[in-house]
């Protein structure tokens, strides 16, 4: 018989080991493939979309007694060996080291990685829910379900404050596994395993043991020699070494090499913009031969804002001399802030602004391409100071792919900056001031400026110089500016990081690039898919359809959930930074808020009045989340408020998820005097996977928040619709 402790450390476990391979893969798969929000999105849709139908096929087919504990065995099994695995998927799509994935190879990798896995999880959901519904007289699903979240919260925060920061993610993924043989054995049936114990344990461990050895021999780096690896509360580096040159890589994707005598003495082509030179700031930290180029001035001295120190220490500790000499220089000076409010806080005079990001390919990068960026610079620094970034290009005509992507950061850089020229190359070097006296591109000017500093290069020469600014090579840029067809990129509309994605898909012209184009062209069907929720609402045509409006609302708590998620974490990245630092705990206030916002339907006995009065409490909660996140468009400057009101979001979005899933659970039992977890599972993490891709994919880069606010504004009417007329029967 299991006792009351059994029942709760069956959910509790499950929620803590199942959030906490969600975590592993994910870091798992970005740091090999590496990606934006749109692919994370993808990995966290798969993964709910298969749990969800893993829980409905349980249902359906029938999970028995005994088939629970060997289905947590095959789930351990699965979990172990297919996270080892991983890298060698990096050979079956036979990808270059450091290139972009595109959105179909990180869907095909999740689902090769992630399928099994996932039907398992949602299995044993069921399994679970069955289990203490055997040997309790409570409403099992929503028991399991709050329990559930405080274990998801555990696991949560565990991972992102003491394991993954403290402990490599492989031995993480064995302690996870451990847990799953401990789960195992809870109170179980011993002769219902296959094999006596001690063997079933032995055989798992040798599996994750062949698992964990095939793991290390994926070739991510092909001939590469891997000098170091690490983990920041930002990132994952490596750093790779081949024949003297050495590469840095965060989360998968290139981020710089190292020595690059020709790309380091680009840097000139900006500083020759002024005879005289004294403050530098930059944003992000570069190669070490960039600063050593810079150097070569006389009493110029750098300002460098970065917000991952831990990326200095690694780049001083495993690079090759004088790199290290070069980071410590007394004329350089760190600011660990935020960069992009940091740089102008302190009010200093800069000759230069050299922004160290080389692509827009997420939100937290994109901050620094906006309108609302651009214009902050242009008001808070000197009229002669120059802005100066790159961004990928090509050496020959300019496609319209590369126009568009390149036009929406041209567009937003014009509303801050009244002198703007562009160097077309493999890359696109963007120079911009307010002083209209600036930015002379004439080769004997820039000669001259060269002479005066006495600057000596290797590669940046007066025929380098010829070739790249003659008029024929500078005309290449004229259709960027003259570009109307692209939108100016801006924080609340980041839609830069889906030109990016069109960009990357063109090198194949596939059925990516051309469904990514569809929806570019034809914004106008997102709005229609603001209304998609309404679908639920069929569930009124005819009474006999009543049952379903059930599970119709369970959709509208994952869809509800996943979409105010989702966009908080974009919010919190496009405001206040990198939210890999605080993820934690915005997903554990997110849990702790459904666990809370779950249980308070568990105290309903069924009667009108009691469902009343818990649907007044709803209606509030789905007020004031409607209001928060309509404000916080609208505090602009305002860090620490911004900060709270985000927090205390999530907190209620989860309340408001988890309230919606056992409110309906609860009154189907009610109601119809049975459960059913499986397809009530499946409604929400249905729901939740929809969202994810509506919501980052579609909805945010292409129409900007504001469309949240209107869809839940529509969830929210689809909510009040089916409780009136279904739950209630009014």
């Amino acid at each position: 018989m299991l006792t009351r402790y059994d029942l709760f450390i069956l959910p509790f476990l499950y929620g803590f080991v199942t959030l906490g391979y969600q975590i592993l893969y994910v870091r798992r798969l970005v740091s090999i493939f590496g990606s934006s929000e749109i692919g994370y999105t993808l990995i966290i849709t798969i993964w709910l979309f298969f749990t969800g139908l893993g829980a409905y096929m349980a249902e359906k087919t029938g999970i028995r007694r005994g088939s629970r504990y060997i289905s947590v065995a095959i789930y351990g099994l699965v979990a172990v060996v297919f996270y080892g695995a991983i890298p060698r998927l990096y050979d079956i799509w036979n990808l270059q080291p450091g290139e972009v994935t595109g959105l179909l190879t990180m869907a095909a990798t999740s689902v090769l990685a992630l399928v099994i896995l996932c039907l398992f999880s949602g299995a044993l959901f069921v399994g679970i829910v069955r289990t203490v519904s055997a040997h309790s007289r409570i409403t099992s699903l929503s028991f399991v379900y709050v329990v559930e979240s405080l274990g998801s919260l555990a696991g949560g925060v565990a991972l992102t404050f003491v394991c993954l920061t403290l402990i490599p993610d492989r031995y993480t993924a064995l302690v996870l596994f451990l847990l799953i043989v401990a789960f195992m054995f809870v109170k179980m049936d011993k002769k219902l395993l296959l094999m006596p114990p001690r063997v079933t344990v032995g055989v798992m461990c040798v599996f994750a043991g062949v698992a964990f050895a095939l793991g290390q021999f994926g070739h991510q780096y092909e001939n590469q020699e891997v000098v170091a690896q690490t983990n920041t509360a930002y990132q994952h580096l490596t750093l790779t070494e081949y024949e003297s040159q050495y590469t840095l890589y965060s989360d998968g994707l290139s981020f710089f090499s190292y020595p690059q005598v020709q790309e380091a003495e680009e840097i000139h082509l900006t500083m020759w913009q002024k005879e005289e030179i004294e403050n530098i700031a930059m944003i992000g930290i570069c190669p070490p031969d960039k600063i050593a180029e810079i150097l070569k001035y006389e009493n110029v001295r750098i300002d460098i804002y970065e917000n991952d120190r831990t990326l200095l220490e690694f780049l001083v500790k495993h690079l090759p001399e004088p790199a290290g000499q070069y980071y410590a220089n007394p004329q350089i000076k760190y600011d660990w802030g935020d960069p992009y409010i940091d740089i102008t806080k302190n009010g200093q005079d800069y000759d230069f602004v050299i922004i160290n990001i080389s692509n827009p390919t997420d939100a937290v990068s994109n901050r620094y391409f906006t309108v609302d960026f651009f214009e902050h610079l242009s008001t808070r620094l000197p009229e002669d100071c120059v802005l100066s970034f790159s961004l990928p290009g090509r050496t020959h005509l300019l496609g319209r792919d590369l126009q568009e992507f390149l036009g929406t950061i041209y567009n937003a850089l014009r509303t801050g900056f009244n002198n703007i020229k562009i160097i077309p190359g493999d890359d696109y070097i963007f120079l911009a001031s307010n002083d209209s006296s600036m930015i002379d591109l004439d080769v004997n000017a820039l000669l001259a400026a060269k002479e005066k500093n006495q600057i000596q290069t290797t590669s940046v020469d007066s025929v380098y110089l010829s070739y790249r600014l003659n008029e024929f090579n500078l005309l290449k840029a004229q259709p960027i500016y003259n570009n109307e067809l692209s939108a100016a990129n801006t924080v609340s509309r980041p839609v830069v990081y889906y030109y990016n994605s069109i960009l990357w898909a063109s090198r194949f012209s596939g059925l990516e690039e051309a469904v990514l184009k569809f929806w570019k062209e034809n914004k106008y069907l997102i709005y229609i898919l603001l209304f998609l929720p309404l679908i639920s609402l069929l569930n009124l045509v005819k009474r006999s359809v009543h049952r379903p409006a059930y599970f119709s609302i369970c959709f509208l708590a994952g869809f509800s959930g996943i979409t105010m998620e989702m966009s908080l974490l974009i919010l919190y990245q496009s405001h206040l930074g990198n939210v890999y630092s605080q993820i934690g705990l915005l997903i554990g206030l997110f849990m702790v808020g459904m666990a809370l916002g779950g249980a308070l339907p568990l105290r309903s006995k069924g009667t009108t009045i009691f469902m009343k009065k818990w649907f007044y409490l709803g209606a509030a909660i789905g007020v004031v989340v409607l209001f928060g996140l309509a404000m916080i468009t609208r505090l602009e400057g305002h860090q620490f408020l911004n900060y709270l009101l985000i927090l205390g979001l999530s907190f209620l979005s989860g309340g408001f998820s988890g309230y919606l899933f056992n409110y309906a659970a609860v009154s189907y039992k009610h109601k119809y005097g049975a459960e059913a977890p499986g397809r009530f599972y499946l409604a929400d993490l249905l729901g939740a996977s929809l969202a994810g891709v509506f919501i980052s994919v579609l909805f945010i880069p292409l129409i900007g928040f504001g469309s949240i606010l209107a869809l839940f504004f529509v969830l929210y009417l689809v909510y009040v619709i089916l409780h009136r007329f279904v739950i209630i029967g009014v």
